[in-house]
């Protein structure tokens, strides 16, 4: 019988230590998708601004020359809106530190400070889900106060 015993907890120690072995994979597994998410984003960004910078227009988009093409500065324009979304779904979804989300906040906040960024989010919000709406109606509120 004592040998069933010994098995028993033996039996037991092993499925307690392939219990943690997952739990501790998972949580590495979410660490390094954080990671990789935030070089996607990074990355995203990275492209918006060379395209900005390669293309003269863009770049007067970004500048909010009134010399701007209205489709494009429009199109350019809402890609900047899309990735503030995905980055504002994953701080939502716990994958951004309060610290590095102030950091994205700071750049939202300057974009949003150009006039026509702020023309095209008040003809675009309603296509935005009601959270990121929310969420960019507190940064606007907020960098009105600062000012």
């Amino acid at each position: 019988m004592a040998s069933l015993e010994w098995l028993t907890v033996f039996t037991a120690f092993i499925a307690f230590a392939s219990l943690f072995l997952g739990i501790y994979q998972i949580h590495n597994h979410t660490a390094q998708r954080r990671i990789e998410s935030l070089l996607h984003i990074f990355e995203i960004n990275r492209q918006l601004v060379i395209l900005g910078f390669d293309s003269s227009d863009l770049f007067d988009i970004l500048n909010d020359s009134e010399d701007a093409d209205p489709s494009r500065e429009q199109r350019f324009l809402q890609l900047w809106l899309n990735q503030f979304a995905v980055i504002h779904l994953f701080h939502a979804r716990g994958l951004f530190e309060k610290e590095l989300m102030m950091s994205l906040e700071h750049d939202m906040r300057d974009f949003l400070n150009q006039a026509n960024m702020r023309r095209h989010w008040e003809r675009h919000a309603a296509f935005y889900p009601k959270t990121f709406q929310a969420y960019v109606k507190s940064v606007i509120k907020n960098q009105d106060s600062a000012s």
